[in-house]
This record gives C-alpha cells, structure tokens and sequence, in this order.
C-alpha cells in the first residue's frame, strides 16, 4: 500500500514538472543580442557580457547555456533571481590569452516545480579578445631590443662606410697630388731642357757668325806698304842748328 502511494506520488511529480515544463516551453523568452562591455580584457581579468532578452508573457524564466568560448559553460536562468531584469550581466576570467567564440544556446533546466524551459536565442555569438600585457610588453621589450640592436649594427656599417669612403678619398687625392708633382717636375725638366737648347743654339750661332767674320777676314786683300819718312840731319856741334841757303844763292 505505502510502495504504490509513493509511485503514485512520483507520477504526479513527473507529470506535474512535464506540464510545467511544457508550458513554460510554450512561453519562453527570447535573447535578442549579446554585447561586451570591452572587445578585448587582459587575462584573468573578468569580461563583462550583457545579454538582452524579451521575458516570457507569464514572467517565467528561461534556461540557457553559456560557452564562453574556452571550454567553460555556465547554465543559467533568466528572468527570475539575479538574472530578473534585461539586460543581465555575466562575467567570466580567461588564464590565457587568445581569442575566444561566446555563444548562447537555450537549454531546459530542470528545478521541480522551477524548471525553466530552453529560451530562444536569435542574438549571433560574439568574440572577445584576451591579451596578456606581461607577455606582449617582454615581446615589445625583445623587438624593441632587437631593433636597436639591427640599427647598431647599420648604424656601425654606414660608419665603416663612410670611414672606407674617406680613405678611398684621401688616396685618391694623395695620387692626384702625386701625379700633380709629377707633372709639375716633369714641365720643369722639359722647361729646363728648353732653356739648355736655347742657349746652346745661341752659342753655336755666336760661333758661326765668328767662324763667318774669320774667314772674310782672310778672303780681303793686303794693303801696300807706308814709307817711313826720312830722318831729319843732326844738329852741329855747339847746339845751332845748320843755316838753310836762300834759293838763289
């Protein structure tokens, strides 16, 4: 007698919660959007989703599963306790970083006479990016390095070049005075040369106007001789010179 009241109690129970359930089914409510408070959080820092639904018409709740994307899932109900009002507010920690898929799916949760049917869900799923600023600030950190370490080098180069410029330019102005000075001695010893045979051809032409003046010398005739006129006579003794006879006497 007892065993068959209890079955019967359990009946009534199962019936009851499959009427409820369906009636709640019937009367559902509905999820129109999903919206994050942010598009990216830092890890293990909470992101906020808000999620706007339409009650049912008799103000029961609905059941739904949230997938947040990293394998972690969260039924909740909306429409009654901490979910009462639209939009309601979730929160969820991610340890990683990366990028993550938030999906609704209506889902029926049973609670005996509080069973909640599965809500409609029409709003698309949303992503919600996580980084991790620790990590990205050493990466920045590293590239940072790294790029001041490739400008080091470049910078190192360019001084090696320009350094290898500056010798290649002192040679070459070094090679250019030395063929200056060449030149330069070179136009001297021909100047020099010059004046040499300058002046040797003026000698042979002093020489030659001489050897000319020579030989008309010798080709010109001998002039005749000059007698030498005759002594005047010595004076007599007594020192009175002799007296000259008149002509006619």
């Amino acid at each position: 007698m007892m065993k068959s009241m209890k079955n019967a109690s359990a009946l009534l129970l199962a019936g009851v919660a499959v009427l409820s359930a369906g009636l709640a089914q019937a009367q559902s409510g509905e999820i129109k959007s999903l919206k994050l408070a942010a598009p990216s959080v830092a890890v293990n820092t909470g992101a906020s989703l808000r999620v706007e639904f339409t009650p049912a018409a008799n103000a029961s709740a609905c059941g739904v599963t949230v997938d947040w994307g990293n394998g972690a899932k969260q039924d909740i109900r909306l429409g009654i306790d901490s979910f009462k009002d639209s939009p309601a507010t979730l929160t969820q920690a991610y340890p990683n970083p990366g990028s993550y898929n938030i999906k609704l799916e209506g889902k029926f949760l049973t609670r005996g006479l509080r069973s909640a049917a599965a809500c409609t869900v029409s709003a698309a799923p949303v992503t919600i990016k996580v980084t991790d600023p620790a990590a990205e600030k050493l990466v920045a950190d590293q590239r940072a390095a790294q790029l001041a370490a490739e400008a080091a080098l470049k910078e190192a180069a360019i001084r090696e070049q320009e350094a290898a410029a500056r010798e290649r330019a002192a040679l070459a102005d070094a090679e250019r005075a030395k063929q200056d000075l060449v030149r330069q001695q070179a136009a001297a010893r021909e100047m020099e040369l010059d004046l040499k045979r300058k002046e040797l051809e003026r000698r042979e032409a002093q020489l030659r106007k001489d050897d000319e003046a020579r030989r008309a010398a010798v080709a010109r005739p001998a002039a005749p001789a000059v007698a030498a006129p005759a002594p005047a006579p010595a004076a007599p003794a007594g020192g009175r010179p002799p007296v000259k006879a008149a002509d006619g006497f």
